[in-house]
């Protein structure tokens, strides 16, 4: 499981962008089955598609973004971690 850093959300897109930490090999812009477990909430399923997050030019990028499709910010409180249902991960 996968430690979510950050939220925001996007008006233009149905969902909310998820920060992760650490790096992946998950494929851009496929959707992916993960599994969100947020602390008191049941375990919830949801699609995420992995997006390309804007950095500065001189900060490693150890972390990666997603978009939790039809999930609230709401939904992803604190301490929220997410499972991927995949082997890539």
């Amino acid at each position: 499981m996968r430690k979510v850093l950050g939220t925001f959300c996007a008006e233009s897109r149905n969902g909310t962008m998820i920060i992760l930490e650490g790096m992946s090999d998950l494929p851009f812009g496929t959707n992916l089955i993960v599994k969100v477990h947020a602390p008191g909430k049941a375990v919830r399923e949801a699609t995420a598609i992995k997006d390309r997050l804007h950095s500065r030019a001189l900060t490693p990028m150890l972390i990666e973004g997603f978009l939790l499709v039809g999930m609230e910010k709401s939904d992803l409180e604190g301490g929220t971690q997410i499972e991927f249902c995949t082997d890539a991960a």
